[in-house]
């Protein structure tokens, strides 16, 4: 029974990594053909990730929730991040 188990866990591993090898090509592929589409989301999924570790991790509520911070991570996310992962970008240093 365990080796079943271990099997099945191994499969699982083996479908996440070729999942994730396939997420990678699509988005490095739209990354290359749309460019701004790409770091548009990438800037959008910051702000998500801040808004819900506020709101849902910290707690705070709307009232206390920082805004200046949401904006300085959306603006780190478009600004920093998104380009940084342009593979047009690849040669130039910062």
């Amino acid at each position: 029974m365990k080796e079943k188990a271990e099997k099945v866990l191994v499969h699982i591993m083996v479908v996440e990594v070729e999942v994730s090898r396939e997420i990678r090509k699509l988005v490095q592929n739209h990354l290359f053909r749309r460019p701004m589409i790409i770091q548009t989301i990438t800037g959008t999924l910051f702000v998500t990730g801040d808004i819900i570790a506020q709101q849902f991790v910290e707690q705070r509520g709307l009232k206390s929730h920082n805004f200046y911070r949401t904006l300085r991570l959306g603006e780190f996310g478009l600004c920093i991040a998104s380009p940084s992962t342009d593979p047009r970008l690849s040669g130039i240093v910062l």
